[in-house]
């Protein structure tokens, strides 16, 4: 399926967005009144509700633009969504020493974001990072192109030889998104727009 790896989603000064992850599950309440609960995805899928102005002509018409170039619905792009986007916390500076890199097989792995609350864990696979990646072996910082490679528009590392492990990763990301909705704009007067849409994040970019 078409995708496009740059530009990214154009971010502009009235730019603001509500981020909802969404893990697909079926609620039953009985008659008792206790629920049976039926998670159906493993991992949660984002969509993200875009409001844009009311602002200036030329700024609604950059969107416009991209979302006639991707033709709609039809082609997938990076978003950064600003609720979630580093491999550590949102106030805090990427190390590589954040998250754990998850084997494919043989010397490629996958970045992955790992969420933790007691005994509950939560993997995300990173499939659109931001370079640089930082890659750490049993916490000691690794080379890059000398000691491995990044594919930016996979999330997979790959690594040049045999390292004693653990292999974790740091760094910021991408969310792959295609827009789920029309795209309605509101035209205030000749000179100011409007417009809102949602953008759905994709499972396989």
């Amino acid at each position: 399926m078409a995708f496009l790896e740059t530009p990214d989603f154009p971010a502009c000064p009235s730019f603001g967005f509500v981020s909802q992850p969404d893990y697909n599950t079926q609620i039953v309440r009985l008659q008792s009144g206790r629920e049976v609960r039926n998670r159906l995805w493993s991992r949660p899928l984002n969509r993200y509700t875009v409001t844009v102005g009311p602002r200036m002509e030329a700024e609604i018409y950059d969107l416009t633009e991209f979302w006639h170039a991707v033709g709609g619905q039809e082609c997938g792009f990076r978003f950064k969504d600003w609720a979630d986007y580093k491999s550590c916390a949102i106030n805090a500076t990427p190390a590589a020493t954040d998250q754990p890199l998850v084997l494919i097989t043989g010397l490629t792995y996958q970045l992955t974001k790992r969420y933790i609350r007691g005994a509950r864990t939560q993997d995300r696979d990173i499939f659109k990072p931001i370079s640089p990646v930082m890659i750490a072996s049993g916490g000691t910082p690794l080379t890059v192109t000398t000691d491995y490679t990044v594919d930016y528009a996979t999330g997979i590392v790959t690594l040049t030889g045999s390292q004693p492990g653990p292999l974790t990763w740091g760094g910021t990301f991408d969310v792959p998104v295609r827009f789920e909705s029309e795209f309605p704009v509101e035209i205030i007067d000749k000179e100011v727009q409007s417009v809102s849409f949602t953008l759905m994040e994709l499972r396989n970019p």
